[in-house]
C-alpha cells in the first residue's frame, strides 16, 4: 500500500522531530536545571509570589486571616475639636486646656517690617507738620472728604471679552447699591456676567476687609462732614433717580469703567490644510464703592447751593444811562 502523502513532507516532518529531541527544553523548560548563586534568589522571590497569590485570593481561606487591618480613625475627646476645623478659633488645644500666654511681639524686631524707611518717614511727618502750621490747622475739603468718607478701587483680572460686550454691563451696574448690581448680574444672560459677579463678591469682601465698610460704622476719628441726624435720608443719584437710604454705611457702586488688554493668539483651522490666526481681545473691569454717606452729602451741597442761587428776574431795577431825545446816527 502506497503513500499519499509527499516525499518533501515526509522530510521536513523528519527533520523537525530531530530538532525536538536535541533541544528537550523548548518543551518542557522546567526540566532544566539552573544551580548557580541566583537561583537561590529566584527561588525565593517565587515562593513570596505564590504565597502573594494566594493571599490575595478572596476564595483562599487565607484571605481572612492575613487580610490587613485599616488602622483605626483617632476620633476627638469629648468637649474639643477636631484638628483643623473650621469651628476652631484658636483659644483651645486638643486637649481642651488654654493655650499659653502670648509672647509680645519684639519691637525692634518687628521694625524692619513697620517702618522700612524711616528717614523718609521722618520726613514725610515734618512735611505734614509744616503744611499744618502754614494753614494754622485748617485742611481743604479734599482732605476733609478723604478722612471722613471711605472708598475702596478693585480691578479685575483680564478676561476673554471685548470692549463692546463688557461697557453695558458696567453701565448698568455704575450707580446701583452693591446688591442691586449682583441680582442684575445673577440673572443677566450674558455671558461675562458671571465673572462679573464673582469681582464684585471680591472687591466687597476686599473693601469690607481693608477699609471697614459696610460694617455699620457711622462715624470716623476727628470732625467729619457725615449728617449726624437720624435717618432715614432722600438722596438722588447721579442719574436723578431718588432713593431712600436707611444707612449710611450702605455700599454702592460709584463708577465703573472697562481697560482693553492685549489681544492673545488662537488658531482658526480652515478648509485645504489653511490655518488662520484669531486675536480674542481680553478686557478688565475697574469698579470704585463707597458709603451712602457720600451721596447723602452730595445731596445736601447741592440743596444748599440751589437755596444760596439768587431770584432771577427778567428786567433788573437799575438805571439806563445814554438817553437822549433824538437817534444818534
Amino acid at each position: 500500500m502506497r503513500s499519499s502523502v509527499p516525499p518533501r513532507r515526509l522530510v521536513h516532518a523528519a527533520n523537525n522531530l530531530a530538532l525536538i529531541q536535541q533541544r528537550p527544553s523548548i518543551i518542557c523548560p522546567h526540566q532544566t536545571q539552573s544551580r548557580t548563586v541566583f537561583s537561590w534568589f529566584r527561588r525565593n522571590e517565587k515562593k513570596q509570589t505564590a504565597l502573594d497569590s494566594v493571599t490575595r485570593d478572596p476564595s483562599s481561606p487565607d484571605f481572612l486571616r492575613k487580610r490587613p487591618t485599616r488602622p483605626s480613625q483617632q476620633r476627638p475627646e469629648p468637649g474639643t475639636l477636631a484638628r483643623g476645623s473650621i469651628l476652631d478659633d484658636g483659644t483651645t488645644t486638643e486637649t481642651g486646656q488654654a493655650p499659653a500666654a502670648v509672647v509680645p511681639r519684639n519691637a525692634h524686631t518687628m521694625q524692619p517690617a513697620i517702618n522700612p524707611k524711616p528717614v523718609a518717614r521722618a520726613r514725610w511727618h515734618r512735611k505734614q507738620v509744616i503744611r499744618s502750621v502754614r494753614h494754622r490747622g485748617r485742611i481743604n475739603k479734599e482732605t476733609l472728604i478723604a478722612r471722613t468718607e471711605r472708598d475702596s478701587l478693585s480691578k479685575s483680572p483680564f478676561w476673554k471679552t471685548s470692549v463692546k460686550k463688557l461697557m453695558p454691563l458696567a453701565r448698568q451696574i455704575s450707580g446701583k447699591t452693591l446688591e442691586e448690581a449682583m441680582i442684575q448680574m445673577r440673572f443677566s444672560k450674558k455671558k461675562v456676567a458671571k465673572d462679573v459677579l464673582e469681582h464684585l463678591k471680591l472687591a466687597v469682601d476686599e473693601a469690607t476687609v481693608k477699609k471697614g465698610m459696610g460694617l455699620g460704622l457711622t462715624t470716623l476719628k476727628g470732625k467729619g462732614s457725615r449728617d449726624t441726624s437720624e435717618g432715614p435720608w432722600t438722596i438722588y443719584d447721579r442719574k436723578g433717580k431718588r432713593r431712600v437710604v436707611q444707612d449710611q454705611s450702605q455700599v454702592y457702586i460709584d463708577q465703573a469703567w472697562v481697560g482693553r488688554g492685549t489681544y492673545g493668539r488662537l488658531p482658526d483651522y480652515r478648509a485645504r490644510g489653511r490655518v488662520f490666526i484669531m486675536r480674542p481681545p481680553h478686557t478688565s473691569l475697574t469698579v470704585v464703592l463707597k458709603e451712602e454717606a457720600t451721596r447723602v452729602r452730595l445731596t445736601q451741597e447741592k440743596a444748599e447751593k440751589r437755596a444760596k442761587r439768587p431770584v432771577w428776574t427778567a428786567l433788573p431795577d437799575r438805571p439806563i444811562p445814554g438817553q437822549r431825545q433824538h437817534v444818534l446816527w
